[in-house]
């Protein structure tokens, strides 16, 4: 028999004003061993949708029904997005008397970039018991997913924090080269509609 453990895709505190994507990682580890000693192991493990998804990414929730999108990818360019169906495939070879053998995937996970107007506050998505692997054992040395066998599965959650934070933007006042000054003085840069930001001397 075989059995999965995941941990969490953890983003973490996530600051969403520069728009830039932030990645992070999780772990599945598959144990078989028992009536499957000495034996390939053919594995494949998909994962869920989540708790919130469309047509376009999986997504965590947030205050006031507010969206995260992110996404699970099985390789680190973000090129494979880790399938609902199907799933990743690995094999494993037992032990032939006793033990157990064990093998690890990586989830690369990746919060999208131009979020800035997510509200703040903690976002989640829960895959609850969708972290599946289906096994089988055979003979024979293969890349395709097991047909019949059996599986299992494990919840992890997806999870981001965003922060409170403020960008302010400023540019220099130039008053070019003045005299004694007799009236107030606005800045070559500025605009006559904006005299109401002009400070000279009384």
């Amino acid at each position: 028999n075989c059995s999965v453990s995941g941990t969490d895709l953890v983003f973490g505190a996530v600051n969403v004003l520069p728009g830039t994507a932030v990645p992070t990682t999780a772990t599945v580890t598959i144990t078989c061993g028992g009536d499957l000693l000495g034996a390939t192991v053919q594995i494949c493990a998909t994962l869920g949708a989540g708790s919130s998804s469309d047509g376009t990414s999986r997504k965590m929730v947030g205050p006031s029904a507010s969206t995260l999108r992110f996404d699970a990818y099985s390789n680190a360019a973000y090129t494979q997005v880790w399938p609902t169906s199907g799933g990743i495939h690995t094999t494993l070879n037992t032990p032939l008397f006793f033990g157990n053998a064990s093998t690890t995937l990586t989830i690369y996970g990746r919060l999208f970039a131009g979020q800035s107007t997510a509200l703040v506050g903690s976002y989640s998505s829960i895959f609850s018991n969708t972290l599946t692997v289906q096994y089988n054992s055979s003979v024979l040395a293969s890349t395709s997913c097991p047909n019949g066998g059996a599986s299992v599965s494990d919840t992890i959650v997806a999870t981001a924090s965003v922060t409170s934070t403020c960008n302010v933007n400023a540019t220099c006042m130039n008053f070019g080269s003045v005299g004694l000054l007799s009236a107030n003085r606005c800045p070559s840069s500025e605009s006559p509609g904006r005299t109401a930001f002009c400070h000279g001397a009384s």
